[in-house]
C-alpha cells in the first residue's frame, strides 16, 4: 500500500513510562513466529518509526518519576517491583481496568476499589508479595483472570505464557475500543453505563510460543510532562485502494500532526479541538485505523475518513495492557491444587515469573448446560466480514460453524438467521446439517435450536400456501435428519399493537405448516396490553386488540410459542404474586424467555455496561425460573461497519446500533471477526467471558438447588434480591415500575461477591459425596404454573 509501513506481525511496543511514547503494530494473518529473526526484524523496523516520528526510548540510567507527586484518585503502585523487572499484576475476571490502571467506573464508585483499594498489590485472586495469582474452580469449570502488565523504561515487547498441569491454559491479549459517547436512548445516558473511554473487550488468542501481541490501543497519547512526543502507528482498515497507514504524532494532549509516508515527513502542527477533545482531519491528512465518534458518512471508494472526521485521543502517563488467562479444567482433573506459573517475558527486561494456583474441588459441572441460552447469528455479517461473499456456500459455512462452535464453548446455543433447508436439500445436509446431527461438534451433541427462514408472505392465498408448503417441508427436512430440538420460526420481530392481526393469522399457517413439530418465537408480550402497552391509547387498544396471545391462542391453540420478551416486559410470578399478568401463566401451554435491555431490569450487555452484567443474567435466571434467556444478536455488525461498507473498522468501532432516539455502543455483536484484527476465525469478547460465567454460575445454583432448594435460593436472592419487573404494589393495573426513569439494578454490583457465593456453593457440594453428580443433569426447568391455562387465556 501507498505510503504504509511493513512491521513484523505480531510486534507489540508499550513504552508507557513518562519519558516515552506509545506505538501500536498491527499483526498480519501469516502467523509468524517469534524467533530472533522476527523480533529483532521487527523491533528495528518498529524502532525506526518511532526515531523518524521523534519518539525516543528512555536513555538508560535516567532516574525513574515513580517518586514524583501523584494526583488523588491515581491507582496505588504494586510494591514488588525490582529494578529493570517487569510489574506484573492480576485482578478478577469481574474487573474491567482501563489502560490507565483505574478500574472502570459504571454508574457509580467501583464496589471492587473499595473493597480493595491497593488492588493493584493484593486482591482475592493476586498476592503481589508472593507473587501468587490463586484461582478456584470445578472439574469441567472455566475460571479466568486479567493479568495487568506495567510496561516501565525501554520499549517492551512482552509475551505471557502459561502452564499448568493437567489443565488447559489459554492467554489473549486484551484490545481495546474507544467508546465516545455513553449509550443512551430517549430519556439519556442508560443506567448504570461506565464513563466513556478505552474499553478492553476484544480477546485475541496468542498461540504457544508466538508473539502475538497486537493491540490496538485504542488512540493513545503522552501526558503533557512526557519529556518528549508520543506517536501512535495507524494502520490502514479500509478495503479500497486508496488506502493508506499514517504515524500520527501527538505532540502533546492537544497538539498532533500526521505523517503519511511513514514517519519520514510531517505535516504542520495542528491542535486538538478542546471543547470536544477531539482531532479534527484536514483534507489530504485522512487517518485510518483509530477509533471514531460515529460514522460520519458511507464510504464506497476512495479515502475511509475525509476532511471533517473527527478522532477521539486519550492521554495516559502510564500504560497499562490486559491479558486474559483461561483455566479450563477437564471433567476428570484431580481433586487438590494444581501448581504452575505465569511468564511474561519482554526483550532486555528481567522475565516477571508468577506462582499460578487453581484449587480444584471435588464437584463436577454438568456436561450440558442447565440454562437455555439462545443467540442469534448473521451469517450475511459473518460473510462480508471475512471477505467471503464470492465464496463457496461450504466455506461460508465452515465459518459460521466456527461461530457456533465458540458460543457453544461458552454455554449458549445458537440460531442462525435466513437458512431454508428446501432451497438445495443436499447443501444443507453437508452444512447446517452437521449441526443437527451433532456431527460438527467434538462432542457430539446435536444443536438443540435450529431457525428456519420464514420471511412474512404476501397476504394473498397463493402465496400463503407456498409458505405453508415450504415450512412444511423444511420441518419433515429437519425431521429426517433426526433433529430432537426445537424448530424455530421467528417471522416477526417485536411486532406493534396493530399488528397483532396479522401475527395471528401467521401463527395459524405455522400451525398448519407443522402443527406441533414448530414452534412460534415471539419478542412479544402475550399480555397484557393495558399495563405493557405505553404506546398506544385506549382507542388504538380498542380497535386493534384483544391481546397477542389471546389472538395467536384463537388462531392457533396448539401451536407451541416462546414468549421472548425484552427484560423491562418480564413480569415474573416471583415478583408480582396473585398477579393475572404474570408471565409464569403462559405455561405449559408456552414458555417464557427474557431477552436484552439494560439496568434496572437485567444487567447490561452492552461495551459500556459494568463488566459483570452478563454474569448476572445466568443468577436472574435461576432466582426467576425463565425457560431461557435470548439475545436477538451476536454478529450485527452493519453499523459498525458503515453499512458494509468498511468491516475492518468492526474492531474499532463502539457504536453497533443507532436507532431514532437510540444509540448503543456493542450491541448485537458479542464476537469480532479477526480479519480486521489481522488474524482468522472469530474473535471473542469479554462480554462472551462474562456470559459463560454466568451459564456455570446457574449450573453451580441448579445442583445446589438438586440437594438443598432452600441454600440455592438464599444464594441468589442474596445477590439479586429483585429483577426483571414488578408491579406497583397491591394494584394489578397501576403503571409498573419500568415507566419510571429508571435506575440501578437492585442486584449487587460487586464483582467479587459473585465469586464468593460461587465459591461457597462449590464447598456446600463438595461437602457430599460426588455420585456422578451433573453427569446426568439436564437444563433446569420451572414447574409448572398451578392452574395456569394456554397464554392469553384467563
Amino acid at each position: 500500500m501507498r505510503g504504509s509501513v511493513r512491521t513484523s506481525p505480531g510486534v507489540l511496543l508499550l513504552t508507557p513510562s513518562r519519558r516515552t511514547c506509545y506505538l501500536s503494530l498491527v499483526r498480519s494473518r501469516r502467523g509468524d513466529r517469534c524467533g530472533a529473526l522476527g523480533v529483532a526484524r521487527g523491533v528495528a523496523l518498529a524502532l525506526a518509526v518511532v526515531a523518524a516520528a521523534g519518539c525516543r526510548p528512555r536513555p538508560p540510567g535516567l532516574p525513574d518519576e515513580d517518586d514524583a507527586p501523584r494526583p488523588p484518585g491515581t491507582p496505588p503502585r504494586p510494591t514488588v517491583v525490582a529494578p529493570g523487572a517487569l510489574r506484573v499484576w492480576a485482578v478478577p475476571e469481574g474487573v474491567r481496568v482501563r489502560p490507565d490502571a483505574t478500574v472502570a467506573q459504571c454508574g457509580g464508585p467501583s464496589p471492587f476499589v473499595a473493597r480493595f483499594p491497593d488492588y493493584r498489590n493484593r486482591n482475592p485472586v493476586w498476592d503481589a508479595a508472593a507473587r501468587r495469582i490463586r484461582l478456584e474452580a470445578a472439574r469441567g469449570e472455566s475460571v479466568s483472570v486479567h493479568v495487568l502488565v506495567d510496561a516501565v523504561g525501554a520499549p517492551l515487547i512482552p509475551r505471557v505464557s502459561a502452564s499448568l498441569p493437567t489443565v488447559l491454559v489459554t492467554v489473549s491479549l486484551e484490545s481495546l475500543i474507544r467508546v465516545a459517547r455513553r449509550s443512551a436512548n430517549e430519556y439519556g445516558p442508560i443506567p448504570g453505563v461506565c464513563e466513556p473511554g478505552d474499553v478492553p473487550d476484544i480477546l485475541t488468542p496468542i498461540p504457544t510460543g508466538e508473539c502475538r501481541l497486537a493491540s490496538r490501543l485504542g488512540a493513545v497519547a503522552p501526558s503533557p510532562r512526557n519529556g518528549g512526543a508520543g506517536a501512535v502507528f495507524a494502520a490502514g482498515t479500509y478495503t479500497g485502494k486508496e488506502n493508506r497507514n499514517y504515524v500520527v504524532e501527538m505532540m502533546s494532549t492537544n497538539a498532533f500532526r500526521v505523517s503519511a509516508d511513514g514517519g519520514r515527513t510531517f505535516g504542520a502542527e495542528r491542535r486538538v479541538r478542546d471543547e470536544a477533545h477531539d482531532i479534527v482531519l484536514l483534507q489530504g491528512e485522512g487517518l485510518d485505523g483509530l477509533s471514531f465518534q460515529r460514522p460520519t458518512r458511507k464510504v464506497d471508494a476512495g479515502p475511509a475518513f475525509v476532511k471533517g472526521d473527527r478522532f477521539r485521543f486519550e492521554a495516559y502517563e502510564e500504560f497499562t495492557q490486559g491479558f486474559y488467562l483461561e483455566v479450563a479444567v477437564p471433567r476428570d482433573a484431580p481433586v487438590g491444587t494444581l501448581r504452575g506459573h505465569v511468564v511474561v517475558e519482554a526483550q532486555g527486561m528481567e522475565p516477571a515469573r508468577l506462582d499460578l494456583e487453581v484449587d480444584v474441588k471435588g464437584v463436577t459441572l454438568p456436561p450440558a448446560p442447565t440454562l437455555d441460552m439462545v443467540w442469534r447469528l448473521y451469517p450475511d455479517d459473518i460473510a462480508i466480514a471475512h471477505g467471503l461473499e464470492g465464496a463457496t456456500p461450504e466455506a461460508r459455512f465452515e465459518t459460521v460453524r466456527d461461530y457456533v462452535r465458540m458460543a457453544r464453548l461458552h454455554g449458549a446455543e445458537v440460531i442462525v438467521r435466513g437458512v431454508d433447508p428446501e432451497e438445495d436439500p443436499a447443501l444443507f445436509d453437508r452444512t447446517y446439517g452437521t449441526l443437527l446431527t451433532g456431527a460438527a461438534f467434538a462432542d457430539g451433541r446435536p444443536a438443540r435450536f435450529f431457525e428456519i427462514q420464514a420471511d412474512p408472505p404476501a397476504a394473498d392465498p397463493a402465496a400463503e400456501e407456498k409458505f405453508v408448503a415450504r415450512l412444511r417441508a423444511a420441518a419433515a427436512h429437519l425431521h429426517r435428519l433426526g433433529h430432537k430440538g426445537r424448530i424455530l420460526v421467528y417471522p416477526v420481530d417485536e411486532p406493534s399493537l396493530c399488528d397483532y392481526g396479522r401475527v395471528a393469522r401467521l401463527a395459524g399457517l405455522v400451525a398448519k405448516a407443522g402443527g406441533e413439530r414448530l414452534t412460534l418465537l415471539m419478542t412479544a408480550h402475550p399480555f397484557p396490553i393495558d399495563p405493557v402497552d405505553s404506546q398506544h391509547g385506549r382507542a388504538a387498544r380498542k380497535r386493534c386488540g384483544p391481546e397477542l396471545g389471546r389472538q395467536i391462542a384463537a388462531a392457533a391453540p396448539k401451536l407451541p410459542v416462546i414468549w421472548a420478551m425484552p427484560a423491562q416486559y418480564y413480569f415474573p410470578a416471583a415478583s408480582n404474586p396473585g398477579s393475572r399478568w404474570a408471565i409464569d401463566s403462559v405455561r405449559p401451554a408456552g414458555r417464557a424467555w427474557f431477552y436484552q435491555d439494560h439496568e434496572p431490569w437485567v444487567g447490561g450487555v452492552r461495551l459500556d455496561a459494568e463488566a459483570i452484567g452478563p454474569r448476572t443474567w445466568g443468577w436472574i435466571a435461576h432466582r426467576y425460573k425463565p425457560d431461557g434467556v435470548f439475545y436477538y444478536a451476536a454478529t450485527h455488525w452493519e453499523t459498525a461497519s458503515h453499512g458494509h461498507r468498511n468491516p475492518r473498522a468492526i474492531a474499532q468501532v463502539a457504536l453497533t446500533y443507532r436507532g431514532r432516539q437510540s444509540a448503543y455502543n456493542g450491541d448485537g455483536a458479542l464476537f469480532y471477526p479477526a480479519p480486521g484484527l489481522g488474524a482468522e476465525g472469530p474473535v471473542a469478547s469479554l462480554r462472551m467471558k462474562a456470559f459463560r460465567r454466568g451459564s456455570q454460575d446457574h449450573a453451580l445454583l441448579t445442583m445446589l438447588a438438586q440437594r438443598d432448594p432452600a441454600a440455592a435460593e438464599r444464594h441468589a436472592a442474596a445477590l439479586v434480591p429483585q429483577a426483571l419487573n414488578v408491579f406497583e404494589p397491591g394494584a394489578d393495573h397501576a403503571a409498573p415500575t419500568w415507566r419510571k426513569k429508571p435506575g440501578r439494578g437492585a442486584w449487587s454490583h460487586d464483582p467479587v461477591a459473585y465469586d464468593e457465593a460461587a465459591s461457597a456453593i462449590r464447598a456446600a457440594l463438595a461437602a457430599t459425596p460426588d455420585h456422578g453428580q451433573g453427569e446426568g443433569a439436564g437444563t433446569s426447568r420451572p414447574a409448572p404454573n398451578p392452574g395456569a391455562g394456554a397464554a392469553g387465556q384467563r
